[in-house]
């Protein structure tokens, strides 16, 4: 048993930052050490976030941690989404996708799935947007022309 439940909760009842940041540092090290189990053992050795609920709660301790008033629970909670970005990258990318643009920018760079989901929303949105480059040169020039009149 991982003890994640407990420490989830203390973060998120907590409204002392000091108690939040090291709910932050402990999460912080069990995925590492999570990660390199995961790394080191070539078969399943029961070391792991195996239930829903272990999951679910580090994305809520995590999407709460990256709004957090405290700038050390916020920096913490960027480490703590990378390296559940490399534990889960399908689960990292639901919390991407929850979080606003601006809270979106400081985190670390997500798996290929973001790059090829941001492409596609791109691609969409440069054949819905037209081009206005055009008329401004046009506009320029005739605005060129009236003053040389």
């Amino acid at each position: 048993d991982l003890a994640v439940s407990p420490i989830c909760d203390a973060f998120q009842s907590s409204t002392h930052p000091i108690l939040r940041e090291h709910c932050a540092q402990y999460l912080q090290m069990l995925l590492q050490r999570l990660l390199s189990f995961e790394k080191n053992e070539s078969s399943g050795s029961g070391v792991g976030l195996e239930d829903e609920s272990d999951f679910l709660a580090f994305e809520s301790v995590i999407l709460q941690g990256l709004n957090d008033s405290s700038a050390a629970v916020r920096k913490l909670s960027v480490e703590l989404y990378g390296l559940f970005q490399q534990l889960n990258p399908n689960r990292a990318l639901g919390i991407y996708r929850k979080l606003d643009p601006s809270v979106q920018r400081r985190l670390p760079n997500i798996t290929n799935l973001k790059h090829a989901s941001l492409q596609h929303s791109k691609s969409v949105s440069n054949t819905l947007t037209p081009n206005r480059r055009p008329n401004s040169i046009t506009l320029n020039d005739s605005n060129h022309s009236m003053i040389n009149k």
